[in-house]
């Protein structure tokens, strides 16, 4: 399918991407895929989107801003739903269950107030791989 590889001029940042995601460091995470966004071709832009929108989510979440990551989380599958089980080499299945299972609690009345802190070892990682592009 055309698009569904990361370019090799962009796989160095995405590596980065995968890096920052999976060291829960969704800010920085952000930041380059940002980058990435911005120069994909129009074909590839939800793909970055939605990775973007599941950082920030998990960034609001994780620091206890509930509303932010409902709000994040939401459009990150908005943005991947076009996209099958894997896009580019990434594992969109498993990322998919493992924001369900993770921002589960954001969904369930009370559960979750400003200003909780979740416990981190339940969210989810970036499984990516060049071999499966």
């Amino acid at each position: 399918m055309a698009g569904s590889r990361v370019p090799g001029s962009e796989q160095e940042d995405f590596a980065r991407v995968v890096q920052l995601f999976n060291g829960q460091e969704y800010f920085a995470c952000h930041d380059v895929l940002e980058g990435l966004w911005e120069l994909a071709e129009e074909s590839q832009r939800d793909f970055y989107q939605g990775l973007l929108h599941a950082a920030v989510s998990l960034f609001h979440y994780s620091e206890g801003n509930p509303t932010g990551a409902r709000k994040m989380a939401g459009s990150t599958l908005e943005y991947l739903s076009g996209y099958g089980e894997r896009h580019c080499g990434v594992d969109l299945k498993g990322l998919r269950e493992g924001l369900a299972v993770c921002l589960a609690p954001l969904w369930q009345a009370g559960a979750v107030r400003p200003g909780d802190i979740p416990d981190r070892t339940s969210f989810p990682t970036l499984n990516w791989s060049l071999e499966d592009e």
